[in-house]
């Protein structure tokens, strides 16, 4: 079991590093890639709206969110979409979301973005895409990102709680091991 776990998170964070480093090497103004987080994309294979993308951000006040995008991989039109954004320090906020599209109905193979997205830039000291690409910092906290229910256009939903759960279940051995392990000062 230990050992599946840490398969798990070994899997989840080598996706997660590769979508951070593709994000990293935008240079427009805007949100902040952050430079000590990766965002990570938890697969459900199952659910009708898939989770395409997801950065870590800094935004102006020096806190960190996810910026991402989605799309309806189902037969029915999507009404709304409730999404965690989960710490591996097994604590992190469960929100609402809205479509982003002209309709506020995300359609079968729609993608709805968080406009953030095409205003990122790349971490405050990095000059070249180059630099923006090989993050030399210390990774810090790894944030989740899993669809917990989807609402349909017609009042029904699909809610995924098993993964939810399951994910949590594994954060407790991952916290144990390395998230006592992080000097609390590089947290803020």
């Amino acid at each position: 079991m230990r050992s599946l776990s840490l398969i798990f998170v070994i899997v989840f964070l080598a996706v997660g590093i590769s979508a951070q480093s593709r994000s990293q090497q935008l240079s427009k103004v805007g949100p902040e890639v952050a430079e000590n987080f990766v965002a990570v994309i938890v697969p459900q294979f199952d659910s009708p709206l898939r989770i395409d993308s997801a950065t870590a951000v800094t935004l102006d006040d020096g806190s960190v969110d996810v910026v991402h995008s989605v799309r309806n991989v189902g037969k029915k039109s999507i009404a709304g979409y409730t999404i965690a954004r989960w710490f591996s320090s097994n604590t992190g906020t469960v929100l609402p979301e809205d479509i982003r599209t002209p309709t506020g109905v995300l359609l079968p193979g729609e993608e709805s973005a968080d406009p953030r997205i095409g205003q990122l830039a790349a971490p405050a000291g990095d000059d070249s895409v180059a630099k923006a690409g090989n993050n030399s910092k210390k990774l810090i906290r790894i944030i989740f990102l899993i669809i917990t229910e989807v609402r349909f256009t017609d009042g029904s939903k699909v809610q995924n709680d098993q993964v939810f759960s399951a994910l949590k279940e594994h954060l407790k051995h991952f916290e144990l091991v390395y998230e006592k392990s992080i000097d609390p000062s590089l947290l803020r």
